[in-house]
């Protein structure tokens, strides 16, 4: 009996919480992508910037 409720348990939590996990990895691995793209642009507006100061000075 406890082995048959075992298996329900692990049945059920490979339904449901499953694709859980996976939509809130798929969330995380979108925001860090975001977060990359950032920073990359705010890396590139500091490379003008210092451009300008460069010729500037």
């Amino acid at each position: 009996m406890v082995i048959y409720l075992l298996i329900v348990g692990f049945a059920v939590f490979f339904i449901y919480y499953l694709p859980i996990l996976a939509k809130d990895s798929k969330k995380i691995s979108d925001s860090t992508e975001e977060i990359k793209q950032s920073l990359n642009t705010l890396t590139k507006q500091n490379e003008e910037i210092i451009e300008l100061l460069k010729r500037k000075i």
